[in-house]
């Protein structure tokens, strides 16, 4: 079928046996911002945009094909700020419009260390290389999977990103200009393609079709302040959301970001018993041990305004260096 259109589109009858077909459409854009959209309608059929459903195997059509959400400029796909659609926007990289992840190389990793940095005050690694052996796969075609010391990165990121496998620009409207420069795109928002094949928590170095289809299943994987290696599974962003907020790290990266606006003070948490963690001089390490008893008030009472209250009162915040050269004496 054969059909040339521009502005509405074009519409065509074909007679067609039961089972699959291959469809395969051909389109040119000639100048600004355009889209295609492809429906079908036929007995008791309303017309309609072919859901994905219809569509077997996975390219790009599985994303575009499929029903978009309504226009949320500030919704959110769950789990607090980690589904919010302004940090999705920018913290996950989408390369073009073609990208597909593979759960090897192509995954949403940016998102994932976004978040250790912003939840937990971490940044990578934040395993020791002993917990990654197992990850280790010599003869693997992935570079990373080759070595444990590139595993201890990828290991904490690749497979948190599983739970936003998913995840899809989506243009809500453009900005056109005529000039020799290139269109300018103005608002994005995010959607999410529905899932059509079971979890896998599994990490395979093989690329995979199948890796964006699969329902989102992640895991948190990370040694914290206290050196405990945390490594558990999370099947939505609602349930990270709650892992996260069960952690130490979490009340301690509160803590310490206040601790440091108000007393001038950055304190270094992270894994101590990790060979990257720096010997800390008595000073480092009294202050260290501050934060996290503000933090573990902090876990209890969730108050941000009693934290700050907290600091507020201590001695050292009187001291006119605010206690940063303090060495566990009394001020």
């Amino acid at each position: 079928m054969n059909r040339t259109s521009s502005g509405e589109g074009s519409s065509g009858v074909m007679s067609l046996t039961s089972g699959s077909h291959t469809l395969r459409i051909d389109y040119r854009q000639n100048t600004g911002s355009a889209r295609l959209i492809a429906r079908w309608q036929g007995p008791g059929i309303a017309k309609q945009i072919i859901p994905a459903s219809g569509f077997s195997g996975l390219n790009k059509n599985l994303y575009t094909q499929s029903q978009q959400p309504p226009i949320q400029l500030t919704g959110n796909a769950g789990g607090g700020f980690l589904g919010n659609h302004n940090y999705l926007l920018t913290t996950f990289q989408q390369a073009d419009d073609n990208y597909v992840p593979n759960g090897a190389l192509l995954t949403n990793r940016t998102w994932a260390r976004a978040v250790l940095s912003d939840a937990l005050c971490r940044e990578l690694p934040v395993v020791r290389e002993a917990d990654v052996q197992q990850f280790v796969i010599p003869a693997s075609a992935v570079p990373f999977r080759q070595l444990a010391a590139c595993n201890g990165c990828h290991a904490t990121t690749d497979r948190m990103a599983g739970l936003i496998r998913g995840v899809r620009y989506h243009e809500l409207d453009s900005l056109q200009q005529d000039s020799p420069l290139p269109d300018l795109f103005g608002i994005f928002g995010m959607h999410m393609i529905n899932p059509s094949l079971p979890a896998d928590n599994s990490w395979s170095d093989q690329a995979s079709t199948n890796y964006p289809k699969r329902t989102p299943s992640g895991r948190l994987f990370y040694r914290n302040y206290q050196g405990v290696l945390v490594d558990q599974v999370v099947n939505s962003l609602e349930e990270f959301g709650t892992l996260l907020r069960q952690q130490d790290d979490f009340y301690g990266c509160f803590a310490k970001r206040y601790y440091t606006y108000l007393m001038g003070i950055d304190v270094m948490l992270g894994d101590p018993g990790s060979p990257n963690y720096p010997e800390l001089n008595p000073t480092e390490t009294y202050h260290r041990a501050k934060v996290i008893e503000l933090s573990g008030r902090l876990k209890v009472h969730k108050s941000l305004r009693q934290l700050i209250l907290e600091i507020l009162a201590l001695p050292e915040y009187r001291m006119s260096d605010h206690g940063a050269s303090y060495q566990g004496t009394t001020p």
